[in-house]
Order: structure tokens, then C-alpha cells, then sequence
């Protein structure tokens, strides 16, 4: 008896988990609704990309698919979030620490580009294209740093330049799909 009341509430329990269940699909088609509480974060990208996302260092990554066996690097999103902690760390004091320590980390770093970017409803949003090499190769990364509140994310969008122009395309639906869910 006290066996089958357990399993009538176990089963009671998951179709009430289930029922309060809100699955949400991706609004363009091929995409995957991407979200995650720990990373902060709401996005769609191509069902045909890979993810992987790292709670801990709350980073998230979506890799396009291998172009075949000459392909050295494979392009990537990638998207962090920062929490401006100390009061005199604004937004803009953000990106420019960040972008000033670019040429030191990035091999023959050159600035293709700059300026604010809105993203949606990020209207305090900054964006940088830059080339550079890297063990992988020659590389060109953009990176949009959006405001919200006290987190700062950065965007970033890494691929060669032969594929720069192809999947740069996917990257930009995947951005006007971006939500910030720290604040």
C-alpha cells in the first residue's frame, strides 16, 4: 500500500512538473533557443552549431561545424558576463580596459573598426572589429560589449578571415535574439 502511494505521488508530481512546464521554441527556424540562469543569458543560434557553456566562469559557446580537414579553427560565439562590482568600474571604463589590453594579448593586433553598436533594447552597447593572430592562425574577432546594468557582456564573434563574411551572418541573426538576464 505504502508503495503504491508513493508511486501514484511520484507520478502525481511529474505530470504537474511537466504541465507547469513552459518549453519555448527559437522564433527563427533552424535555430535552438539557447537560456541559462547561471551564464545570464537568452539567445538562439543555428541548430547546426555546437554549445558548450561553462557555469562556473559563466560562459557560454556556440561552434560552427568543421568545413573539412583543412579547416584550422572553427568559428565561434562566444559570450561572457561581468559583474561591475567597484562603482568607479562604469561601462565605459570597462571596454576601454578591455580594448587597451588587446595588443598585448593578440599577436600584430590591428583595429578594423569602432563604435557603438545598440543591440535590441541595449542601446548602450559598443562594438570593436580587430584582426590579429593567434596559435590557431590569422583570425578576425568582433566583440560587442552590452550594458546592462551592473553586468557588462561581451559578445564575441571569432572566425578566419576566408569564413569571416559566411558565418558572420548567423552571428548577427544570433545577436538581435540576445537577453540579458542579470542585471
Amino acid at each position: 500500500m505504502k508503495v503504491r502511494f508513493v508511486l501514484l505521488a511520484s507520478i502525481v508530481l511529474c505530470i504537474t512538473m511537466i504541465g507547469s512546464c513552459t518549453i519555448r521554441k527559437a522564433k527563427n527556424e533552424g535555430y535552438v533557443l539557447y537560456r541559462s540562469s547561471p551564464v545570464g543569458v537568452e539567445i538562439e543560434y543555428p541548430d547546426f552549431w555546437d554549445m558548450a557553456e561553462n557555469k562556473t566562469d559563466k560562459t557560454v559557446a556556440f561552434v560552427t561545424p568543421s568545413e573539412g580537414y583543412s579547416d584550422t579553427y572553427r568559428d565561434n560565439v562566444s559570450i561572457c558576463s561581468y559583474k561591475l562590482d567597484d562603482e568607479e568600474m562604469a561601462f565605459d571604463n570597462f571596454v576601454i580596459e578591455y580594448i587597451d589590453q588587446l595588443p598585448s594579448t593578440i599577436s600584430g593586433y590591428t583595429l578594423v573598426s569602432e563604435g557603438n553598436y545598440p543591440v535590441s533594447e541595449y542601446s548602450d552597447s559598443y562594438r570593436i572589429v580587430y584582426e590579429g593572430s593567434t596559435e590557431e592562425g590569422q583570425l578576425r574577432l568582433q566583440q560587442t560589449f552590452i550594458n546592462n546594468g551592473n553586468y557588462v557582456y561581451v559578445y564575441s564573434f571569432i572566425a578566419e578571415p576566408k569564413s569571416y563574411d559566411y558565418f558572420n551572418a548567423n552571428s548577427e541573426v544570433m545577436l538581435t535574439t540576445f537577453k540579458a538576464l542579470l542585471k
